[in-house]
């Protein structure tokens, strides 16, 4: 699966792994599959019902430009990091409001 450009970000909503982040590497009608490069890879994504995963809409644009660039498991592990980071910095500034 690599080789392939990727833009999309997901959250799991139930299960085991509820409120973990992934990248979405492939989907079909009622199935996504999920990348976190570390115990899921690109190589052996996780799949998991449409239904039960939050797509994330807002992206800034170092985390859409480092998904574009994604070759490999350690780019959607810094790309997960880059998001997670950036979403604790709204959170943070939004908090102090």
């Amino acid at each position: 699966m690599t080789g392939k450009m990727y833009d999309r970000l997901a959250v799991s909503r139930c299960g085991h792994d509820k409120g973990n982040v992934y990248l979405i590497v492939g989907e079909e009608e009622n199935r996504v599959w999920l990348c976190d490069g570390k115990t899921r890879t690109l190589e052996k994504p996780k799949a998991k019902n449409r239904k039960h995963i939050q797509p994330v809409c807002h992206l800034n644009r170092e985390v859409s430009l480092l998904l574009q660039e994604i070759r490999q498991d350690s780019d959607v592990i810094h790309a997960l990091r880059v998001y997670q980071k950036s979403c604790k910095e709204v959170s943070s500034c939004q908090n102090q409001m």
